[in-house]
């Protein structure tokens, strides 16, 4: 073969490669996600650099074996959450942040976007998805708690930290409570929060890709603010846990109708939160009821 058409073999050759890789399909549900893939989608230049501020968001503990290869229970890690997400229902498993008062400011509200950094193949949520659903797009990570800077209020808009959310919920016991933890904040507390929703779970209509779940819950770990945060909860460290119903007609219930256990919400979603505590202290807290009461 001559070298001119060993070479036209060569170019044809690369060209059919780079087709075929602009256009690979989604790998199937249930699969892994290359790591390096995932690393390059979600990682943003700088990342690791930044990577000792995210993990304050979990210093409690991760509620999930969440990882950058798992489609259903898909690790993204933020400075100012970290959370797990669903390829298959397209919303959050769990969203978890850290709340202090320097998180609070001036910056203003920013606009819902679709999570362009999750890896090619998985579907992304717009804001089309919610349309006529009779669901609101719910923060788990709300706008209101981060408002120190423009980048940390749009990271909240990022449609990855958002379920489907009944407009009575959201609107009513949901922020009366959200509102409640950015006043701890600024009464000289540091919280760990973490927030998701429970099953069953049902898909909105009209092609929506997003499911919405029957129940939205909180964990809030509440410590006054110092160091050393693991070394410093005891089995009186304040612990609030809530699950409300994900629906219409409860707009002025008051939030604390709804409080429950952290051993309950574990139960209804398979989760394991508090896991870094001593398990004598993380038992205590687990099993208490009505903001402190067992």
């Amino acid at each position: 073969m001559s070298l001119w058409a060993a070479g036209g073999v060569i170019v044809v050759a690369v060209l059919l490669v780079a087709g075929l890789r602009s256009c690979s399909p989604a790998p199937p549900l249930g699969r892994e996600v290359a790591p390096e893939e995932a690393r390059r989608k979600v990682n943003p230049p700088g990342f690791r650099a930044r990577v000792a501020r995210a993990e304050l968001n979990v210093v409690p503990g991760m509620p999930s074996d969440a990882a950058e290869t798992t489609p259903d229970d898909y690790l993204i890690e933020r400075t100012q959450y970290v959370l797990s997400y669903n390829r298959r229902r397209c919303i959050p498993n769990w969203v978890a942040w850290h709340l202090e008062a320097s998180d609070l400011g001036p910056a203003p509200r920013s606009d819902f976007q679709p999570d362009d950094s999750l890896p090619q193949g998985f579907p992304r949520a717009t804001s089309r998805d919610f349309r006529g659903s009779g669901f609101g797009r719910g923060h788990m990570c709300p706008s209101g708690d981060r408002t120190a800077s423009r980048e940390d209020n749009a990271a909240t808009f990022l449609l990855t930290n958002v379920l489907p959310q009944a407009d009575d919920n959201n609107q009513g016991p949901w922020n009366d409570l959200e509102m409640m933890c950015r006043e701890l904040a600024r009464d000289g507390n540091e919280l760990y929060i973490v927030a998701g929703g429970s099953g069953p779970f049902t898909q909105l209509p009209r092609g929506s890709r997003v499911f919405a779940p029957e129940a939205v819950w909180k964990v809030v770990l509440v410590l006054p603010a110092g160091d050393d945060d693991l070394a410093r909860v005891d089995p009186n460290t304040r612990v609030i846990a809530v699950s409300m119903p994900n629906r219409d007609g409860a707009r002025h219930v008051d939030w604390r109708t709804y409080q429950t256990t952290v051993d309950a919400i574990e139960e209804a979603t398979g989760l394991d939160f508090l896991s870094e505590l001593p398990d004598d202290v993380e038992a205590e807290l687990e099993s208490r009821n009505r903001d402190g009461d067992r």
